[in-house]
């Protein structure tokens, strides 16, 4: 029986490896994003200081994998900086993801 479980728990691994390689996180683009607008803005100190807090923190929990609010974070930065992120265009042939 113990067997069975071991055995059924590998396989569960083995199928779900591939869909959790698929899964994207966006939130490095979007700092990216952030630290670049960060150069160009001419924003007031406070307003400047809470886009880097909030890029510390969506950093700081992008490491810590919870990529949902990490990329929540980011897109509060990105709002205060007043910049648009869009999606990057991908050429060439589909992936399987």
């Amino acid at each position: 029986m113990i067997r069975r479980l071991l055995v059924a728990t590998a396989l569960i691994g083995v199928l779900a490896a591939p869909a959790k390689a698929c899964m994207r996180d966006r939130t490095p683009s979007k700092l990216v994003l952030v630290d670049q607008s960060l150069e160009k803005t001419k924003l007031k100190a406070d307003k400047i200081a809470e886009v880097k807090a909030l890029r510390t923190k969506a950093s700081g929990l992008s490491m810590e994998r919870k990529y949902r609010e990490a990329e929540s974070a980011a897109d509060d930065a990105l709002r205060i900086l007043k910049v648009k992120w869009q999606e990057p265009q991908t050429s060439g042939p589909p992936t399987r993801c």
